[in-house]
Parts: structure tokens; C-alpha cells; sequence
């Protein structure tokens, strides 16, 4: 039911009031899906024949950054965004705490990639840093 809904909901939403805007996303969009994170846009007929009835969409737009326009996919409508949650979290107890995290995380990131933190308890815990993180000046 609530893909329904949000399918109508997104129906009556207009393009953006800034054209230069939404071409940037439409261009950012075209990146996405030659770099083959999204696929073509489908008509309702061709989602349906694809997934069935029960397809959410989700709309659109762009924010302007300093480093330049930033697409947004805007989960809210189509309730993608309450699909997930935890009971699990982390509280870090503070921007203080958070620095000291930082600081240590930093600490501790040697130039081979070999990662060494020692716990206040004297556990010593090491690795190396996944190949996918770079360690940078």
C-alpha cells in the first residue's frame, strides 16, 4: 500500500524551480548508470512486468556544495528510509572523546599499512588497513 501511495505522491511533485540544477543531477544520474549503478528509467509498465506491483520510487534533486552541485535520492516519500533499523549503536560520550578516537585511530595507521591499537587494559590488537583505505599525508 505504501508503494502505491508514494508512486501517486511522486506523480504530483514538479521538476525543481532551478533548470541548471536539475540538469546537473540528470547529468550526474547519466554517470551513475553508465558506471552501472542504476539502469535505464522503466515506465510503470515495464517495473511492473519487471518487479511485480510492489516497486518503490524515490525521487530526485540537488543541493549546491562548495565542491559543486551534490545529488540527493530522497528515501522519505517512498519510506525506503524506515525499511532498516538497529537496536545496536555507538555512543562515543562527546566531541572530546570523539577527538581522542581520531587521534588514536591516526596514532595508530603505520606507513606499511599495519595497524596496531593497544587497549587501556594492555590488550594489543593489530592488522592490516583493507586494501580498499589509504594511508595519506
Amino acid at each position: 500500500r505504501a508503494s502505491k501511495w508514494a508512486r501517486h505522491a511522486l506523480d504530483d511533485m514538479h521538476v525543481g524551480e532551478e533548470p541548471t540544477l536539475d540538469a546537473e543531477v540528470w547529468h550526474q544520474t547519466l554517470e551513475e548508470r553508465t558506471k552501472g549503478w542504476l539502469e535505464e528509467p522503466c515506465s510503470h509498465e515495464e517495473l511492473v512486468d519487471k518487479l511485480g506491483h510492489l516497486y518503490t520510487i524515490s525521487k530526485r534533486f540537488g543541493v549546491r556544495q562548495s565542491g559543486g552541485v551534490r545529488a540527493i535520492d530522497d528515501f522519505s516519500v517512498s519510506f525506503v528510509d524506515v525499511a532498516f533499523g538497529s537496536l545496536e549503536g555507538l555512543a562515543f560520550g562527546g566531541v572530546d572523546k570523539l577527538a581522542v578516537l581520531f587521534r588514536t585511530i591516526l596514532e595508530s595507521l603505520k606507513e606499511d599499512r599495519f595497524v596496531v591499537v593497544l587497549l587501556p587494559d594492555g590488550t594489543k590488537l593489530e592488522g592490516v588497513l583493507h586494501q580498499e583505505l589509504r594511508v595519506q599525508e
